[in-house]
Formats: structure tokens, C-alpha cells, sequence
């Protein structure tokens, strides 16, 4: 089901960021340049259309209000709201894609297909006593340019007639969104696309082979759709984490076995099946980070491995050898954020990508459409962008993973984080592969009496102390409790970091109990004293600590501390010659750039020849003003020579061509005209590359109307020496003003 919406005039969904110095409000773009319209912006203006409804008509059940806009703190809608994206989006992003990975690609930069998209408005205020403009008021305001049209995706958790028909009359109902809504912008029509076929999941055929053991492994892969922010951290309301952890996908699954079983949240419980997949231990749902470029899980930075400040050189504090070296030269150091992918001693660093996203609460009287001091909130949150994969473990056995694995076939796209109903919180779930645990960790490696070992946690570890009763974040305490199973280590030094970990259960409505942890990337150096060897994948084979079945309690085992370790440099990238580009959707949009840049070439071309004429600039601005205003209102060359008939003694050089045997202005002028459109057609940029990309249309609107090249060429050079005109009369003002 979609929502169609069609611009009628041209919109500002304000993004609550500027430009500086360009722009002073804004609208949304992805990383390609293509404006977008937030789904809470159109979320709320079909509610506020619902309320107004509701109160004049009585007849519109109160329970199909809150059904499909939820209640703050109290129920979730059940109606979730994609951001509306442009018609043919999908496809126009695998056609930019296709040019960027080409020689091409300068041409789709997303600043020039920003600019296909929008245009600009200026506005000032006016003193209500001088009537006159107020000083500093200027805005300069970027627009979606009217005509185009949004889409937006929407899915119900459940089918209600009535909440769909509500939501189909606050289609009807929204005729204006953005800003200044009630000064001519944002005019949309909206309409509600039902599905004329209610698709049904396909039957689930399992063509792999599940290990029979309590110890597998099911690989997922998450590839967010749309922004998502997640948060359970303490402290960090306004930010989201840059992972996924076992939690949120725990309890994502979990909403998506009760609707599918269509249980209510209180009797879950009841459900065997439920209490083994989602409250027991059983099942571990291990945090998802991101992937690296050859599609490899990575984990949080170790914090022992640190960059020499103003440097290149790393170190790895676990190893004796790095140690030392910052210790007695007095290195100063700085920490890697993020995430690492360790191999060989090559480690790969991966960023992963935020955004800042603005958001108001209005008050709750309708009539103010922002918020106050007294009511209403203008705030900000930072969320991980779209388009990201994560890639993430769940360990339990082989029937539990078998159950899920098939759940997760007949539902690809979950929800999972905060603001799940609008723009947030869409993610694209598969599973990579299944397999048993010991193909996982299994390493080979052992360590022996004497030998060193780095224990670096790959998830926050909650230490319970079960001897004083009490949660610690002391490394001796995680030292003692390996020793515990392990006899026996001794602590040796250790680069901690600790974090405080909450979350929300959503049955209660209230946050989970605040807890400190020891943070993932977290290292301790330990001394093995045990008497026979030890395997560190039996070590690496469990999960330590409290909330294990959310993920927390990871650890790995000297993957690093050994050798040096280096950064891994990506080779350079080979661009792919491609003969055909397939343009089908974006070719309007590379015919739009690829026009302003043949503007481009002409107006270096004429500033060219004001650098040469120096004698242009004792142009009169009458004329400059006559002859702008003839190639103004001209449509060909005709037309404008039969104006200037009166003005041809006091045409400047630069408009006419002189030849030996013409002599008639108006075959000059028409050499000119000939002579500029040869000037695009030659140059190097549109020779050799802009016309291997060029429509038809394209290239015959320069070879068939050369009069609008040469009427921005010669516009730019007019406007130039009016400019130089105006600059040279404010020299002679203030040389009078002195003197």
C-alpha cells in the first residue's frame, strides 16, 4: 500500500539545516542529491487532518484515531509510514550507481542533481511602522520544484476497514504540508493506493542443511532501508549507536512471532515456543556490526591499538614490544574509533555513517504550528544513514535456529529501534548461512603455561559478582572469573572502557534497569599459569555475565597483541568501461546537468573576451538595458536582428562577426551565432565525453537552436560590464567623498 503524492506547487519540508551563506532553511537529500519528504512530517499533518475530522464528524470512532496514530507513551501505531521518495527511485539510484562507477561520473555529482531538482525563493519582512524592509530579514529558501511526485510506503500491522478509510479521507483532507503553507507553497494532492492483490508469504522450502547440535550458528545480514536509530545507552537520548545489538534484534523478532501467531504481549509468556526463542538463554541473539568491503563482520576497535598523534604509525599497547616503545620515547598516542575488521595483522577500519535529523513537537493547541517556550519541543537526533549493511550471529540450537531461519524467509523486513512507525527503523533482513559453532570459532590456537593472552571483549560485558552480589566493572573481576572455569590467569594490565546500559521493555512501557558494563572494544593482558594447554576457542565458545540472550558477553582471544599490526590501504579502484549506460529514468536528469554545463563552457568563453576588451566596459547602460531586454524577448535570430536594426552602429564587436564579404549586420550576427555553437560543439569536455552521454533531444536543441547559446553567451558578458559599471561608478563616489 502507497501513498501518492503530487506537488502542485513547489515545497520546503524543512530539514532544519541551512547552507551557509547559500541557503538559510533546506530540504532533505540522499548521499546521490535526490530530495526526499520525512515521513513524520506527512504522519503529522495526517493527523492533525484526523483531529479536525473527528471534531466535525462524531460518527468517526475514537478507536480507529488511536489505532492508527498510536498514543504517546501509552500504544504504538499499527499504521508504519516510509519516506517518500521520488517515482522510478529505486531504478534511478541503479542508474546513478552504474555512471559513478564510470568515467562519467562527475557529471551526476549530487550538487548538479540537486539542482535539478529544486529551485530557490527569497523573502524579507517588513516593518510594519517605516513599511519598509527590515534590515537583516533576507532569506534565501531551497524548494522541491512542483510537479514531481512522492511516494510513500505504508504497511499495517493489521487490516482494519476502518482505520484504512480514515487514513484514505486524511489523504483527501491534506492539501498543503511544509513551510508557509498558507502563503502558496507546499500545495499536494494526495491520494491512498491500495494493493489490488494482498500478497501472501510463499511457501518455505530450507535447501540447506542445519547442523543437528546445541551449539549453531545462524548468520543474518541487515541492510537498513531506511535511517535507524537505536539506543541503549545511557545518557544518549539524542544519538543513536552505531551497531545493532542483540537486544533490538531480539525483540524485533519477538514482535514479529506474536503478530504471526497473533498473540497479545501479555500471554506470550504462555507460548513454550516463545519463552525458548526469547526469554530463556537458549537462544543468544549476538550484536550486528558492520561489514567490511569484502563483506566481512567486523567488531569495536580494541582500545589497545592507538595511532601515533600527527602520525601514521600504530600501536598495539597488548603487545610487550608496542608497549614499551610509547612508554620509555613518551609517544603520544590517540584512540581509533569505530569498528575493525583484524587479519594477519592487517586491520581494516570501517566508519559507519550518520546524519543529523531535526524534528518539532508541536504544542497541543493546533493553531500554533511550532513550538513555544511553554509547550511543544525543537529537537535533534543523529541516526545511522540508509543504505548500510550489518551483519550480525544468533547461537542456540539447531531446531530453535531452523523455526527462526523460516520466520525470517516469510518476513525480510522488520522494524527495530526507536520512531518505528515513521522514517525510521526499516531494515532488510536475511540470512547469510547456517552452521555449527565449532566452523565459527574454531582457530586452532592454543596457549601454553607462561603464555600470554589478550582477551578482547567483541560486546559490553555486564560482570555479575556472585560472591559480594553486587555488578562490577573491574578487569581483575573478569581475570577472577575466568580463572574461575579456566585455572588459572593473573592480570596483568588492561585498556577499559565502561558504559552504562539501559533499554525499554515495551510490555511495561518503562525502561530496563540501569546497569554498568565493561564496553565492547574493551582489552585485558592476562598471564595462562594453568598446568596443561588450553584451546581459546572453548574461551571464545561462551558468553559471560548477565543478558547473554541479548548479545552482551562476547569475547575473542589473541586476536591480536602478538605482531605489529598494520592499516590495510584499499587498492585503487578500477573504474569499469562500460560501452552502453542504461538511462532509461535518469537521462532528464543528466540532460538538465549536462546543459548548465555547456552554460559553463560559454560563460568562460565570454569572460574570456571582456578580459581582452578592456573598451567594453564605456558601454552605456541604456544600451546594456536595450539590448538585454531585445535577447530577452527574442525567440530567434530573425527576431533579434530586426531589433537591433536601430542599434547596429553602436553594437559592440563581441556581438557581430566581421568578415571580408559580409558586410550586413545581420549575417555577421549570424556568423557569430554559427561561430558559438561550433565553440561548444569543439570543446574538449563535450567532444569527449558530455556527448557520449547526451540524449538525442539534447544534442539537437544545440545543433538546431545555436540563438540560445549565443544569447547566454552574450547576456553573461552584458550583465558582466554592467557589474563592472557599477563597480566603477562606487570608485568615482568615494574618490569624491574624499576629496
Amino acid at each position: 500500500m502507497k501513498i501518492k503524492m503530487q506537488l502542485l506547487s513547489d515545497l520546503c519540508p524543512s530539514s532544519g539545516e541551512g547552507l551557509a551563506g547559500i541557503y538559510d532553511a533546506d530540504v532533505h537529500f540522499d548521499s546521490y542529491g535526490i530530495p526526499f519528504i520525512p515521513s513524520k512530517r506527512i504522519k503529522g499533518c495526517f493527523k492533525e487532518a484526523a483531529l479536525e475530522l473527528m471534531e466535525l464528524d462524531e460518527s468517526i470512532p475514537k478507536a480507529a484515531f488511536e489505532k492508527l496514530f498510536g498514543l504517546p507513551g501509552v500504544t504504538e501505531s499499527m499504521m508504519k509510514i516510509g519516506n517518500g521518495y521520488v517515482e522510478h527511485y529505486e531504478q534511478m539510484i541503479c542508474e546513478l550507481q552504474r555512471i559513478i562507477e564510470s568515467p562519467y561520473k562527475k557529471y551526476v555529482h549530487p550538487l548538479l542533481i540537486q539542482s535539478y531538482f529544486t529551485t530557490a525563493r527569497t523573502q524579507t519582512s517588513i516593518d510594519s511602522t517605516s513599511h519598509t524592509v527590515k534590515d537583516h530579514s533576507l532569506r534565501i529558501i531551497r524548494l522541491i520544484k512542483s510537479g514531481l511526485i512522492f511516494y510513500f510506503d505504508v504497511h499495517f500491522d493489521e487490516w482494519d476497514r476502518d482505520c484504512i478509510e480514515l487514513l484514505e479521507t486524511c489523504c483527501k483532507l491534506v492539501r498543503r504540508i511544509g513551510l508557509n503553507r498558507t502563503r502558496g507553497w507546499g500545495e499536494v494532492v494526495c491520494r491512498l493506493e491500495r494493493d489490488e492483490v494482498v500478497s501472501t508469504a510463499s511457501q518455505y522450502v530450507d535447501k540447506t542443511s542445519s547442523p543437528n547440535d546445541e551449539n549453531s550458528v545462524l548468520a543474518y545480514e541487515l541492510k537498513l532501508q531506511s535511517p535507524l536509530y537505536v539506543s541503549m545507552e545511557v545518557g544518549s537520548s539524542s544519538t543513536s549507536q552505531t551497531h545493532i545489538t542483540g537486544g533490538q534484534i531480539l525483540g524485533a523478532l519477538a514482535s514479529v512471532y506474536l503478530k504471526k501467531q497473533k498473540r497479545n504481549g501479555d500471554e506470550a509468556h504462555q507460548d513454550e515456543r516463545f519463552r525458548e526463542l526469547f526469554l530463556s538463554d537458549s537462544v543468544k541473539y549476538l550484536h550486528a556490526y558492520p561489514v567490511t568491503k569484502h563483506n566481512q563482520r567486523s567488531y569495536p576497535t580494541p582500545l589497545s591499538i592507538v595511532q601515533q598523534k600527527d602520525g601514521e604509525n600504530i600501536y598495539d599497547l597488548a603487545n610487550d614490544d608496542d608497549y614499551q616503545k610509547v612508554i620509555e620515547e613518551e609517544i603520544q598516542t590517540k584512540k581509533l574509533d569505530g569498528y575493525a575488521y583484524l587479519e594477519d595483522g592487517t586491520m581494516e577500519l570501517i566508519k559507519v555513517n550518520t546524519e543529523v535529523y531535526y524534528h518539532h513537537r508541536r504544542p497541543q493547541d493546533r493553531t500554533i504550528g511550532h513550538a513555544t517556550d511553554e509547550d511543544g519541543q525543537f529537537y535533534q537526533i543523529e541516526v545511522i544513514k540508509k543504505g548500510q549493511i550489518f551483519r550480525g550471529l544468533i547461537i542456540g540450537e539447531s531446531k530453535s535456529l531452523s523455526y527462526l531461519k523460516r520466520m525470517i524467509h516469510e518476513t525480510p523486513v522488520i522494524r527495530l529501534g526507536r520512531s518505528k512507525t515513521a522514517q525510521y527503523a526499516e531494515a532488510e533482513i536475511k540470512v547469510m548461512e547456517f552452521s555449527s559453532l565449532d566452523e565459527v570459532i574454531n582457530h586452532n590456537q592454543y596457549v601454553y603455561p607462561g603464555d600470554q593472552v589478550v582477551v578482547t571483549l567483541t560486546s559490553p560485558m555486564i560482570l555479575f559478582d556472585e560472591d559480594e552480589g553486587i555488578i562490577k566493572t573491574d578487569p581483575r573481576s573478569m581475570v577472577n572469573m575466568l580463572s574461575k572455569r579456566y585455572p588459572s590467569f593473573s592480570y596483568k594490565r588492561a585498556f577499559i572502557r565502561t558504559k552504562r546500559i539501559s533499554g525499554f521493555n515495551s510490555k511495561w512501557k518503562m525502561p530496563k534497569q540501569h546497569v554498568d558494563a565493561i564496553d565492547a572494544g574493551s582489552v585485558i593482558v592476562m598471564t595462562y599459569e594453568g598446568e596443561e594447554e588450553l584451546c581459546t576457542s572453548d574461551i571464545e565458545k561462551e558468553s559471560y555475565g548477565l543478558r547473554t540472550n541479548e548479545g552482551f558477553g562476547r569475547l575473542v582471544v589473541n586476536r591480536h597483541g602478538q605482531n605489529r599490526v598494520w592499516l590495510s590501504h584499499d587498492e585503487l579502484d578500477i573504474q569499469k568501461r562500460m560501452e552502453k549506460y542504461a538511462t532509461q529514468y535518469i537521462q532528464p536528469i543528466i540532460d538538465h546537468i549536462l546543459k548548465e554545463q555547456v552554460y559553463l563552457i560559454l560563460r568562460h568563453s565570454a569572460l574570456k573576451v571582456i578580459a581582452k576588451e578592456i573598451s567594453l566596459v564605456s558601454m552605456s547602460n541604456s544600451l546594456i538595458f536595450k539590448l538585454i531586454h531585445m535577447l530577452n524577448v527574442s525567440s530567434d535570430v530573425e527576431e533579434f536582428i530586426l531589433r537591433v536594426k536601430n542599434e547596429e552602429k553602436d553594437l559592440p564587436s563581441f556581438m557581430r562577426e566581421i568578415g571580408q564579404s559580409t558586410n550586413e549586420v545581420g549575417d555577421q550576427i549570424k556568423n557569430k551565432v554559427e561561430k558559438v555553437k561550433r565553440e561548444v560543439l569543439l570543446h574538449e569536455d563535450w567532444s569527449m565525453k558530455m556527448s557520449k552521454i547526451a540524449s538525442d533531444d539534447l544534442k539537437k536543441w544545440i545543433e538546431t537552436q545555436p540563438f540560445d547559446l549565443y544569447r547566454h553567451f552574450t547576456l553573461t558578458i552584458l550583465q558582466h560590464i554592467k557589474w563592472l559599471n557599477r563597480q566603477k561608478r562606487g570608485v568615482h563616489a568615494l574618490y569624491e567623498t574624499q576629496e
